[in-house]
């Protein structure tokens, strides 16, 4: 049972050392009443020991007795599992399809911190002309939209649900991409930094997205192995940018970051369940405990 874990070794519940302790007594009294007091659970040296007051109901009697219990339990329970993360992640991953479709999709939104941010505002420059006033506008546009429209963001995503609400989030990421290679305009890269601010409520969607696929216990490996997945791919692609930026051309940052977008995080989104509503199927994480 899961409730008789802690980190993750099996234990016995207290009763079942109580009823050790009653066996032991009446070996000691025989068939006379006699009573068990001042039971205690401890550990020393590193060993699981149960220990109580034996006495006979008439007084005239008492003893002592020392239990190692270090040894009882369910099976395997005697050494705590050591667990290999990489294999721990990808049994999550294997545990229900929904996880692997999210993997994927995590692995897409790490490509902006590997490939679009550091570049955004060096392209504006590079390649719009901008000033050094017009890049920190758009800097401040960006925070704006979060300040703003972080928690009505939130709000949607509680009552109309996460799947629409970072859908939402997600075009006017692409949107302002495109509106940075297309404009000629310096000023309009105010309202490109505004609509970039969407990208950072996305992430926040993004992670009650994530907790919500699998059981409440499991949610903390589950964000250790999208984690190590993710920083794995956006160490790739943040390689790969530079050389993409310097020898292919700047544009194509963007352009490959919006297929990845419209081709595989999206149409992976439509297919997920909405998070909102759904209910985690706990028994096919079990092998994890």
């Amino acid at each position: 049972l899961r409730e008789h874990r802690i980190n993750g070794v099996c234990v016995l519940p207290g009763t079942v050392y109580l009823e050790i302790l009653h066996v032991i007594g009446k070996d000691h009294f025989g068939n006379q009443p006699f009573t068990f007091e001042n039971v205690t659970f401890t550990i020393k040296a590193g060993t699981r020991v149960v220990g109580a007051t034996f006495g006979l109901l008439s007084g005239t009697i008492s003893s002592e007795a020392v239990l190692d219990v270090s040894h009882l339990g369910a099976k395997g329970e005697a050494k705590k599992a050591k667990r290999n993360p990489v294999k721990d992640a990808f049994s999550m991953m294997r545990a229900d399809k929904n996880c692997m479709k999210w993997m994927v999709m995590k692995s897409v939104n790490r490509i902006p911190m590997a490939m679009i941010v550091p570049y955004l505002q060096l392209y504006a420059a590079e390649v719009k002309g901008a000033t050094t006033s017009e890049l920190a506008a758009m800097t401040t546009a960006t925070a704006l939209t979060s300040v703003v429209c972080g928690y009505f963001f939130g709000i949607m995503a509680d009552k109309y649900g996460r799947k629409k609400t970072l859908a939402f989030t997600l075009v006017a990421y692409i949107a302002a991409l495109i509106l940075l290679m297309t404009t000629t305009n310096t000023k309009m890269l105010i309202v490109v930094g505004l609509l970039v601010g969407f990208q950072e409520i996305g992430m926040v969607i993004n992670g009650s997205m994530q907790h919500e696929l699998v059981p409440g216990w499991a949610r903390g490996r589950w964000s250790g192995a999208n984690g190590m997945v993710g920083s794995l791919v956006a160490s790739v692609f943040a390689f790969a940018a530079g050389i993409i930026y310097d020898s292919v051309g700047p544009q194509w940052l963007f352009i490959i970051y919006i297929c990845a977008e419209i081709f595989l995080r999206l149409p992976i989104l439509y297919t997920l369940p909405e998070t909102l509503t759904y209910k985690v199927d706990e028994s096919k994480f079990e092998h994890l405990l």
